[in-house]
């Protein structure tokens, strides 16, 4: 397999730093608003073309679990570095984008509840618990980030893969 998910994944994690740099010093509201967006883009992009390299390096024929690994790898890598700069951003370099974040998120909830019909009490809890949340901690970060290796990392290399794959013909004489 080689230096693809490595190569790809190094670069789809810095360009997408990048990207949410340049949308950060543009407005915050859209590194907050487009950023995810923008990422699962970007992600999917050098999966494809992490994959499409190891079918190359395998003469144009990839099975399954061949196209798999070079796409999940390159997610994997690449999420890991946003991992890493979205928490620094959010903790060290402007701790205020996670309270202004929370702040949206509040309002986007006080929304949706009334639609929901959700009871006052309900609503005073979940508001609590998202008062009390650090989305951007060292925990959230340890547990989510693993969490999107498989949901929505190893379902986009599943789809790539399917798609790239090219199983060798079998000659049968």
């Amino acid at each position: 397999m080689g230096h693809h998910p490595i190569r790809f994944g190094f670069i789809a994690g810095i360009l997408q730093v990048c990207i949410s740099l340049v949308l950060y010093f543009i407005n915050k509201d859209y590194f907050l608003a487009y950023g995810s967006l923008i990422q699962y883009i970007v992600f999917i992009y050098f999966m494809v073309l992490a994959t499409q390299a190891q079918k190359r390096d395998l003469n144009g024929f990839i099975i399954l679990s061949e196209a798999f690994r070079p796409a999940w790898l390159t997610f994997i890598l690449a999420a890991t570095i946003v991992s890493i700069f979205t928490f620094v951003l959010m903790n060290y370099i402007d701790p205020d984008l996670s309270t202004y974040f929370k702040e949206l998120q509040l309002e986007a909830f006080e929304k949706a509840s009334d639609l929901l019909k959700l009871s006052e009490s309900d609503k005073a809890a979940q508001k609590e618990v998202m008062k009390n949340s650090e989305p951007y901690g060292i925990k959230s970060l340890a547990f989510n980030l693993p969490f999107s290796f498989v949901v929505p990392g190893a379902l986009f290399a599943l789809i790539i893969a399917a798609m790239i794959k090219k199983d060798p013909i079998i000659n049968q004489a």
